[in-house]
């Protein structure tokens, strides 16, 4: 048998170790391999690091693959305020039968998609030029007033309401918990997976003022609300 001379053994050696690491070290990898409760924690960890809404989508799908469906709701309702224009976030939540509640941009639709992303910035930021213009100007301004006008029109409603929808404090209940009034009497029980919007980002006794889909509102335990990769 002829032997692999040392020259080329070596160095694929080195190759299959690095490989081996990167493997052992890359989410993706056990998640492809059936593993994806494995992923979670280096997942979480690259999704605080970059808060990037990708990111935390990953995390929330590696949740819902591995049969924790409330921290993987949490983690996609992350997703979804960090990048409320996005359809993925809210699609995955849905097919969990996690309902989120309407916003603003659900409710402008199609007219807020001149002020989505960079196309909504350079919109704005060429109406207040114009307008700038206009008013600096001696001379007929009316053609720029209403081009100005125009660009901002267009692209202010979809860019307000993003910005709102970005700024809502969802949260999701990780286990089942119950709603409490302001002398802590018991309001209503809440189901695991269930969103709410915070209404002051202060807690309280480590409680959270809240409200439901169903008009139910009170004070959450904090705890109930934090996912655990």
């Amino acid at each position: 048998m002829t032997s692999i001379p040392a020259t080329i053994r070596i160095p694929c050696l080195w190759l299959l170790i690095l490989t081996s690491a990167w493997s052992a070290d890359d989410p993706y990898a056990a998640w492809g391999h059936g593993r994806p409760q494995d992923a979670i924690a280096e997942l979480h960890r690259q999704a605080t690091t970059s808060q990037r809404w990708d990111a935390w989508f990953d995390l929330g799908l590696a949740a819902c693959a591995a049969g924790r469906q409330a921290d993987g709701a949490a983690w996609l309702v992350t997703a979804h305020r960090l990048a409320p224009e996005r359809p993925e976030p809210r699609q995955a939540l849905r097919a969990t039968q996690v309902n989120l509640p309407l916003g603003w941009l659900d409710r402008l639709g199609p007219l807020a998609l001149p002020g989505m992303g960079w196309i909504g910035l350079t919109l704005i930021a060429l109406g207040g030029i114009t307008l700038g213009f206009a008013c600096a100007t001696r001379g007929r301004r009316t053609m720029p007033v209403l081009i100005g006008s125009a660009l901002l029109l267009s692209a202010l409603p979809g860019r307000i309401a993003w910005e709102h929808d970005h700024a809502r404090q969802l949260v999701v209940t990780v286990r089942e918990s119950q709603l409490y009034d302001s002398s802590g009497q018991p309001i209503t029980a809440i189901a695991a997976g269930t969103v709410l919007e915070q209404e002051s980002s202060t807690a309280w006794a480590e409680r959270i003022l809240v409200h439901d889909q169903a008009g139910h509102r009170g004070h959450l335990p904090l705890a109930d609300t934090i996912a655990q990769p």
